[in-house]
């Protein structure tokens, strides 16, 4: 059973404006006079969700269209080539540079050194338990 939220932890949804040509994306008048609440999100926010919020993920992500555009020749979607396409967007992608003090970014930095990012074959097989 899920615990109960206390009002504190309620992030209320940005307000959506009305649209009086399109009124169907625009959010619902509540009759108690408060502010339409985004249709999103109209309830207390998940515990799990909540504690993701300050999560900072690093390393690969992989984009949705990744599985749509790389596939085998059955025309399923290859899942070693979608593992090291992100890899390599990773790679490419440039890391922060923070200032210690202040955490704020500074600037950036390619993550790899010389003028490509380099890796054989052989590593990537080794990598993604690939046989060769």
């Amino acid at each position: 059973m899920q615990a109960p939220v206390s009002p504190a932890r309620i992030v209320e949804a940005p307000v959506s404006q009305k649209n009086p040509e399109n009124p169907e994306n625009s959010a619902p008048a509540r009759p108690d006079g408060q502010k339409p609440v985004s249709r999103s999100h109209t309830g207390p926010m998940h515990p799990a969700c909540d504690m993701l919020k300050n999560v900072r993920f690093a390393g690969t992500l992989v984009p949705h269209s990744f599985h749509r555009h790389i596939r085998r020749e059955s025309g399923t979607t290859d899942f070693e080539g979608v593992g090291i396409m992100s890899d390599i967007l990773y790679h490419y992608r440039p890391a922060e540079i923070r200032d210690r003090k202040t955490g704020r970014i500074t600037g950036y930095r390619q993550r790899f050194r010389g003028d490509k990012f380099q890796i054989s074959y052989r590593q990537y097989a080794e990598h993604y338990g690939i046989s060769t």
